[in-house]
């Protein structure tokens, strides 16, 4: 499964993928109920999913090369089922699901490929996952143990929405001729949606407003969005 902003709308689809992901069972049955009319079912659909008002949403199909239209429509109105928090209404993303299957007397070998997840296991058994802007004037990296996993995801998808406040930040804590570069490291808790306690480290050369700022911008995390952990978020300004 892939999830892209559709054209013309603003983008939410880091948002929008976590509910969409939860329909995934329901996708799989009608795959699954596909494969018993005929074994050689497959190819690719999308969709178009749109957030409506009170979490609400709707879905329609943009393509169809898998030859099975029950399939599709089954499909279809299982992501109608959606419930979208925190995406305003109208906003759009397009799903695209690539049905491949292994074996054509096997429902076994048949699989829904998921989107992969920003979120990589490190040699050490923790976890990690990393962004910056088009061109590199922010980065970030979060990190913390295995269990951390969804609540890394969570927070990644909202950094990476929300890097005008960054950029603000970066912007404030420069100077004439000295842009602010360097790493604030943020040890945060995050409890109950929100993060509650957090403690910063920074280089000198970030400057002494850039702690402040960041912590500030932070705290305007979505709330109902963030899983509770124990995690570790590094964010570089870069050099121009």
């Amino acid at each position: 499964m892939a999830v892209a902003v559709a054209p013309g709308s603003p983008d939410f689809a880091v948002r929008m993928s976590e509910p969409v992901r939860k329909q995934m069972p329901g996708i799989r049955t009608c795959f699954g109920q596909a494969m018993v009319r005929s074994a050689q079912v497959q190819g690719r659909a999308v969709f178009e999913v749109e957030a409506l008002a009170h979490g609400r949403s709707r879905a329609r199909i943009t393509s169809n090369r898998t030859g099975d239209q029950e399939m599709v429509e089954c499909m279809r109105a299982s992501l109608a089922q959606v419930g979208f928090q925190g995406v305003p209404r109208g906003v759009r993303s397009l799903i695209t699901l690539d049905l491949t299957n292994s074996s054509a007397q096997s429902q076994l070998g048949a699989r829904v490929q998921e989107v992969e997840s920003p979120v990589k296991a490190l040699p050490d058994g923790h976890v990690q996952s990393e962004g910056s802007t088009q061109q590199g004037e922010v980065q970030f990296r979060i990190s913390g143990a295995a269990g951390a996993r969804d609540a890394i995801e969570s927070l990644h998808g909202d950094v990476s929405q929300r890097f005008a406040g960054l950029l603000d930040c970066r912007r404030k804590s420069s100077r004439k001729n000295h842009p602010a570069t360097g790493t604030i490291t943020l040890k945060l808790s995050i409890q109950e949606g929100k993060v509650t306690k957090m403690r910063s480290k920074a280089d000198r050369s970030v400057g002494y407003k850039a702690p402040g700022c960041v912590m500030e911008w932070l705290g305007r995390a979505e709330r109902t969005h963030l899983r509770p952990a124990e995690v570790e978020l590094a964010i570089t300004f870069g050099k121009d």
